[in-house]
Order: C-alpha cells, then structure tokens, then sequence
C-alpha cells in the first residue's frame, strides 16, 4: 500500500475521530416541542453568543459548547438567516427552521468548531454557506428547495454528513478550494445541476452519498486531484 493511501486513510480515521468526539460533547437535553419565532441572528466574535443571539444554554468550551435552537427564523428581507463570523468558541445550532433569506439561510465565515445539526433550511438563496472556516459539522439537516444547496469555499476539515440536499435550482453541494473535508452518508437528489460539484479542491473523501435524479452529473470534479469518492 502506498504512503499516499495510507495517509488518505489515516486522515479519513482522524475526521471520523474528530466527529464522534464532537457528537459526544452535545448535551443530551429535551428538544422544543414546536419553533419559536426569531429574529435573524448576527454574531461577529466570541462574546456575541448571547440570550439576545439566540443562545440558549452553554459556555462555548468543547464540552459545553454554546446552544441556538429552537427556533423558527423568517429572514425575508435579510441577508442571512443566521450568520456567525470570526469565532473559535464551542457551538451548535440544532432544530432552527431558517428561510426566505436574501443570501444564505446560515453563513459561516472565519468559524472554527461549529456545528448545524438537525436544521431546516429552505427557500434561500443559498441554504448553508460556510467561507474560510474548518473543524466544523453539518449533520442530519434538511437543505431544501434553495437556488444553491450548500457552498463550501476555502474552508477545510469539514464534515459533511446525513443530510438531505433536494430540489435546488442549481447545484446540491458546491465546493471550492477546499481540502481535508468529508462528504458522507447525505441523500442528494433532484437538484437542477450537479448533486456535487468540486472545482479547484484537493484531498477530499465523496463517501457513501446517496446520489439521484440530479439533472447535469450526480459528481462532477474539475480541477480537483487527489479526491476519494468511494461508494456512491
């Protein structure tokens, strides 16, 4: 076995690691039995996960990261639904229905150890938008029914998993310039171009997706050396 598998290997081991260990920091807590409704939220930094931005629990350490959930965010009118930037802290956003927004229903810029878990997204421009940012979960959310599904752009180490991405007027996932990152385990389907497109991306793992009815290329890859697309 060459040393370029083996390190290929060794990285997927590290990121499945670095997930399982970041699903075990989620407090276990009784979920809100219906959405609450809420303004678009906007943290620039650290010391704006507040009550007033939607936190609500948590101190932002890996074991007792920050909690937005709960709630149902109209952001017709607004740029993002949700939009966190310049942040290192602990946090997940879980059970939000986020739509309408002029841009992306969740923006990520400059963020390290987030997590979307669980959300609905819909009726965006874009449905998760995350820039220059790593170490990073998006899990078992439903992104429907956006221009663009989710865009990954110079980011790394991101996990990329058990969501369902349908019914986008252009690409399901759109990754560029992006490294380290994993896709696994999410149903794409029904998307009016690709279900996954990487352009100008390397050393990527496209893992047991489940790929459908999408209407250009279920993966389309230009540009893009050294990716593993294994099981789709």
């Amino acid at each position: 076995m060459g040393d370029r598998i083996k390190a290929k290997i060794a990285l997927v081991l590290t990121i499945l690691i670095a997930a399982s260990c970041m699903m075990a920091f989620i407090k276990i807590s009784e979920r809100a039995s219906a959405y609450s409704p809420h303004g678009p939220i906007i943290i620039n930094g650290n010391s704006d996960f507040t009550l007033a931005n939607g936190v609500t629990d948590g101190s932002g350490t890996s074991m007792d990261p920050f909690i937005i959930e709960g709630w149902e965010i109209d952001a017709t009118g607004f740029t993002d639904g949700i939009s966190v930037s310049s942040t290192d802290a602990h946090f997940i956003i879980r059970d939000t229905f986020i739509y309408s927004a002029i841009l992306s229903g969740i923006y990520f810029n400059d963020v390290s150890n987030g997590y979307i878990y669980n959300c609905s997204v819909s009726n965006n421009f874009i449905g998760i938008l995350v820039y220059s940012s790593y170490n990073s979960f998006i899990r078992n959310n439903t992104i429907s029914s956006n221009d663009l599904g989710t865009i990954f752009d110079s980011s790394s180490t991101i996990s990329i998993s058990g969501n369902g991405i349908d019914t986008s007027n252009w690409d399901g996932l759109y990754m560029w310039q992006s490294v380290n990152c994993t896709i696994s385990d999410n149903d794409i389907s029904f998307n009016s171009l690709s279900g996954i497109f990487l352009e100008s991306c390397d050393n990527n793992f496209i893992i047991n997706n489940t790929i459908t009815d999408n209407s250009n290329a279920g993966i389309f890859l230009i540009y893009a050396p050294h990716n593993t697309c294994s099981g789709n």
